[in-house]
């Protein structure tokens, strides 16, 4: 008898792409425009300024935070542009944030790139939906162990 599990999750993403690599920013300018960091806790001294800045928004339900190569979690990851460059952030939720909410943290991210990293300018911004489909055959045979 075999049974199928199946099981379909989503979260999203707002995609940020820059002029620069992203590697040297992404996690201090999405707790700029987030307010939230990771366990490395890259970016702390930006979580007051959202506060302060935003007393409304909280975006710490919504936001997930993701694995990266160490097993430390963090809210954001550098991503690639759509031309194949690591020039991109990368924000995850596990709900869908509003049009308000997405247009909040992309000028954000654009005024901490005026502020502290004057270089470095948005190209464009997009929210995706991730979905994840995970099927799995859970089937019981009944049969004769051999000993060896």
């Amino acid at each position: 008898m075999a049974e199928l599990t199946n099981k379909i999750t989503e979260r999203f993403a707002i995609i940020i792409d820059t002029t620069e690599y992203a590697g040297n920013f992404e996690r201090e300018a999405t707790a700029y425009a987030t307010g939230v960091i990771g366990e490395c806790e890259v970016g702390e001294r930006f979580v007051q300024d959202f506060k302060d800045d935003c007393p409304n928004e909280d975006f710490l339900d919504i936001i997930s935070q993701q694995s990266d190569d160490h097993g430390c979690y963090r809210p954001c990851e550098l991503t690639q542009t759509e031309d194949g460059k690591p020039n991109a952030i990368a924000i995850h939720f596990n709900e869908q944030p509003t049009i308000e909410q997405v247009q909040l943290i992309v000028s954000r991210v654009i005024e901490y790139f005026r502020l502290y990293n004057k270089e470095v300018k948005v190209i464009s911004s997009k929210l995706i939906t991730i979905t994840t489909k995970i099927e799995i055959d859970c089937t019981y045979r009944q049969g004769n162990v051999e000993e060896g």
